[in-house]
């Protein structure tokens, strides 16, 4: 059922360009058919990437961090193609030029969608 939604969903791709709706549903798709060691490779690599990002865009924040999402498409190497955010405040979109930036460890096939899905607690 998952490949035939994931099939269904990059075919969708192929003909109209996606909203961030339906990029985040491929990200999903793709992290969740991860196994175990591949899906804390793609972890790890998420999570350097996010804490320099985020180290590095935070003074643009409004008084309080925002929770946001982004969702990138990458190429066989691991590097953007295509990314999505659910937010237009300069912080995220600061954190979503410099997470392009990054190379992640993912299954080294083209057309591989993941999501930083970020909050903070006080």
């Amino acid at each position: 059922m998952k490949l035939l939604i994931l099939s269904m969903l990059a075919a969708q791709a192929l003909a109209a360009p996606l909203d961030f709706a339906d990029a985040l549903k491929l990200a999903d798709a793709n992290e969740a058919a991860l196994d175990a060691d591949a899906k804390a490779a793609l972890m790890q690599s998420q999570d350097a990437a996010l804490r320099t990002a985020t180290a590095g865009c935070v003074s643009l924040a409004p008084g309080r961090l925002p929770a946001f999402t982004i969702v990138m498409e990458l190429d066989a190497d691991g590097r953007a193609l295509n990314s999505w955010r659910d937010s237009d405040l300069p912080m995220v979109r600061c954190v979503e030029r410099e997470l392009r930036n990054g190379a992640y460890r993912t299954t080294g096939k083209g057309g591989f969608f993941m999501s930083f899905v970020v909050s903070f607690t006080p």
